[in-house]
């Protein structure tokens, strides 16, 4: 009778453990990601060893009991096989792009932006946000369009590595962040960074473009001709996320003061879930918070060692960020509102860094990564922040 309740124990247990792993890995991320590279074959082992035992247990000695623990362990089996990350989260890959006319977005409607090759493209955040992922590909290029509402951060790398393209799904959650798995290699990739953290391409890096998050009003005021990425069919959505409200389920999430585990401490040098629009150069890293870019509109900034310009439109909800020509060591808005300019006005772009009189050259862009003050200060622990000036 002993060893019988100890198989139960062990059976239920198993199947716990199996139905579970993944939510145990995110609240766990000291664990280490290799136990998230292998989950697939740890998580079939202990939910299948689990049904074992119960079975096992039930066709030795039948009971009520018994048949209840077997009930159970067939549940988690269950539970374990149809709620996959991915199963939840499905990625999509290669949506149709539409017009301008043809795209029925509200103004303030949030994109993800990119321009390549004298084409725009943006993916609305409403399309990114239940699949997590989109795979897709454009001016030449095999992108990746991300958003982890975990987190709030919207990444577009490129999927091209060495020369492999790679197709994303969603793996997990770890470090208060999207973990993502390509399926060529297996690979697990952090999402915020864009890096291979296990699998066979660990310590790759996925190449960061120069992209822009705005609002869908901003995005096409600037670029009219832009092509927007849409369901393919809105009959045919897959994904259990969608069985539920889960823009409510975000915004919630988003009012609970609750930090998951990473592998710091929470700073506390800004509020967990302040937004913050994060740089990096030259291996130096800085966050400006959103609402302090929303007073100044535009700072001029040094960082790693060069002279930079962070511009700010609050109404179109978009940060852009420039590093300055040589002899160049900040710039102002001109009376327009819209036009960059040296001081003396001798020098002049418009909004987007392009040349309008007297420059020979147009502003270097640089990528912008906004999300939440705790996923940023996780990766970049040693980060400054921007300090408006007295």
């Amino acid at each position: 009778m002993l060893l019988k309740r100890l198989i139960s124990v062990a059976a239920l247990i198993s199947g716990l453990l199996g139905a579970l792993a993944p939510l145990i890995l995110a609240l766990r991320p000291g664990m280490g990601f290799k136990l998230l590279y292998r989950l697939p074959l740890w998580r079939n082992l202990l939910v299948a060893s689990g049904l074992s035992m119960a079975l096992l247990s039930y066709r030795r000695r039948p009971s009520r009991g018994g048949l209840v623990v077997l009930g159970v362990t067939i549940l988690q089996t269950a539970m374990a096989n149809i709620l996959r990350t991915q199963n939840i989260f499905v990625s999509l890959s290669y949506p149709p792009h539409l017009a301008v006319s043809e795209a029925k977005l509200g103004e303030q409607a949030a994109v993800l932006g990119l321009e390549l090759e004298d084409t725009a493209y943006a993916w609305p955040l409403e399309l990114v946000a239940p699949h997590h992922l989109i795979n897709d590909g454009v001016g030449g290029r095999a992108i990746l369009a991300s958003y982890c509402p975990l987190c709030r951060s919207g990444m577009v790398y490129d999927r091209d590595v060495n020369g492999q393209i790679l197709t994303f799904e969603v793996a997990g959650f770890g470090r208060r962040n999207m973990m993502m798995r390509d399926r060529e290699t297996g690979t697990i990739w952090q999402q915020a960074t864009g890096e291979a953290v296990a699998g066979p391409l660990q310590g790759a890096q996925l190449k960061l473009m120069i992209y822009e998050q705005a609002t869908w009003g901003s995005w096409r005021s600037d670029y009219p001709q832009t092509l927007v990425a849409a369901e393919p069919d809105p009959s045919t959505r897959q994904g259990f996320i969608y069985l539920a409200p889960y823009q409510r389920m975000f915004d919630l999430f988003g009012r609970m003061d609750v930090v998951f585990p990473g592998r710091s401490l929470n700073d506390t040098r800004l509020p967990s879930r302040a937004e913050v629009a994060g740089i990096t150069l030259a291996g130096e890293a800085r966050a400006y918070p959103l609402e302090r870019l929303h007073r100044k509109h535009m700072v001029n900034d040094r960082l790693g060692g060069q002279p930079i310009t962070v511009v700010c439109e609050p109404g179109g909800d978009r940060v852009r960020a420039f590093t300055l020509p040589p002899g160049v060591t900040q710039l102002s808005m001109a009376p327009d509102g819209v036009t960059l300019c040296t001081p003396e006005n001798m020098l002049r772009w418009d909004r987007r860094g392009r040349l309008l009189a007297g420059a020979s050259q147009d502003l270097e862009p640089v990528a912008v990564e906004r999300e939440w003050w705790m996923a940023w200060s996780e990766f970049h622990p040693g980060a400054t922040i921007y300090q408006e000036e007295e």
